[in-house]
This record gives C-alpha cells, structure tokens and sequence, in this order.
C-alpha cells in the first residue's frame, strides 16, 4: 500500500532520517550566522506591486520553521531555511560600500533600538562594512550612538531621512557626532541587484 501524499515511503524516510542524524546537522551556527544581522521584518507580509497584485509573501516559507518533513532531505530543508530569510539590512550595506573610496574611512556607529534586542555596532574601514552584535571588544568604541525607532532607522541608513528632522521628531536620540553617521552612508552606493560575489 502507497503512502498517502503527506508521508514518505518508507526507504525515503529512513534516507532522510539517516541524513539528518548525522553530526553536521548537530551544528546550528550556520543558522544563528544568517540572523546575524536581523534587524526587523516588514510590518505587512505581503509586497505587493503598484497595483496591489501580491509579488512576494514572507510568510510563504513559514513552514521552514518547523522540523524537516520526513518527504524532504534535511540538507534542502536547512538550505531553504537559509535562504528564506529577510530584513537583513545591515549585510544589505555591507555590500553598497564603494570600497577603494572608502579604504581611508574609519567610522564606528553604534545603534540601540528601543525595544531591546541589544546594541549593534557598524564599522567602515579598509573599504568593509561589518557588524557585530552587543559592545565588547570586538566591537570597538563608537563615534556615534543613535536610539531610533526601527521604521527610523530603516529610513535613515537607506538614505530616505534625515537624523536632524528624526531627532527633531522624537523618533531618534543621537549621543556622539552625529557628522560620522554621515560619513558612513556617504560611503555607500545605490543598490545593484546585479553585484558580483567574491568567493575567497
């Protein structure tokens, strides 16, 4: 007798079962690695296109967050969970630096939300952008420290706001040189959907 369309034949099942036992399964730092820079994700989960058509719905992979069907091998079910994440904004600029231009820059931004989640810390230099997650050591002392809302701080780092109307506003608190935020964004170029990735 055939399983029914929700259960796996028996010689796919035990497949799958022996994939996943298997010690590389037990390392989860790829997975903690891809929210590393999670900043928040989208107040609506359906993008849709001027005219209201839905083109992309985050919650359409939500099934991803369960344990791996017994029909799908555990090695896809990982890669599809890694690969359908979003509101990773900070990677999204790491990739916007114009690097030989910014190879002399040195700046350190350090940003608070209000609710919680701890510090992040932004650094530009030799042409990188990177971030790292609290204030400790590797984190480096800040030129500047700004406490926005997230929608704030979305807008100000994708160049649509500016921090003196966001501070202005409530929506922002600046601690710090407010002119080194400046320095950072003005590093950074227009997204290219088509930028190359660089394989070491």
């Amino acid at each position: 007798m055939r399983a029914s369309s929700g259960d796996a034949e028996a010689v796919v099942a035990e497949a799958n079962g022996a994939a996943r036992r298997r010690p590389a399964f037990d390392d989860t730092r790829d997975l903690e690695d891809e929210r590393r820079g999670f900043l928040g994700t989208a107040e609506e989960a359906a993008i849709r296109d001027a005219d209201g058509r839905v083109v992309w719905d985050l919650d359409a992979y939500g099934f991803l967050d369960a344990d791996c069907a017994p029909t799908a091998h555990p090695s896809l079910w990982r890669q599809s969970r890694l690969v359908a994440g979003h509101g990773l904004l900070f990677d999204s600029l790491a990739i916007r630096v114009d690097g030989p231009r910014s190879r002399d820059a040195d700046v350190t931004v350090r940003r608070h939300l209000p609710d919680g989640g701890g510090p992040r810390t932004l650094r530009l230099k030799n042409g990188v952008l990177t971030h790292v997650r609290g204030a400790g050591p590797a984190a480096g002392e800040p030129d500047v420290e700004i406490t926005p809302d997230e929608p704030a701080l979305r807008s100000l780092l994708l160049g649509r706001a500016d921090l003196g109307e966001l501070v202005a506003g409530g929506r922002a608190r600046v601690t710090g040189d407010p002119a080194r935020l400046a320095g950072l964004t003005g590093h950074l170029t227009e997204p290219d959907p088509g930028f190359p990735i660089v394989t070491p």
